[in-house]
């Protein structure tokens, strides 16, 4: 796919993610995520994902993690814009939510260490999480920002 037509199609995407019955959110969620490795950028889609992150719904929050976690892991992508929502999905009472949001906080490249470090009082807390996940992630988090 063309880089017009990515961001068209991630646009189209996130405005499903962001309106609509909770299922067709859900639907476009995981769309995203299936496609953010095929498509040459999805950053278009990253604030209804970032939104998705805080949003009543488990599903949809885990969907929007996981879409955020795969760009960052595959393709190192930018996703500074959705750091204020991931300060609040490392908090999440789902633990699925927390440590894949650890997993994002600690793999984002150095264009994320001055918002990262803003994370550091939030990441030596969760060194005492139940999840081993969050646990893991977050020393990640902090071995990065210590550097």
């Amino acid at each position: 796919m063309s880089r017009k037509k990515d961001d068209e199609a991630a646009v189209a995407l996130a405005r499903r993610v962001a309106t609509g019955p909770i299922e067709a959110r859900r639907e476009a969620a995981a769309s995203l995520r299936a496609r953010s490795a095929e498509m040459h950028d999805i950053r278009a889609a990253q604030p209804a994902l970032a939104f998705a992150m805080l949003d009543p719904d488990v599903t949809l929050r885990r969907l929007a993690v996981r879409a955020t976690s795969e760009r960052v892991e595959s393709a190192g992508c930018d996703v500074r814009l959705a750091f204020p929502a991931l300060m609040r999905a490392v908090q999440d009472e789902d633990a699925e939510v927390r440590g894949t949001a650890w997993v994002i906080v600690s793999m984002a490249d150095a264009r994320h260490d001055e918002p990262r470090r803003a994370f550091l009082e939030l990441a030596l807390a969760a060194g005492s999480d139940p999840d081993p996940t969050t646990r893991e992630w977050s020393a990640r988090a902090i071995a990065k920002m210590r550097r």
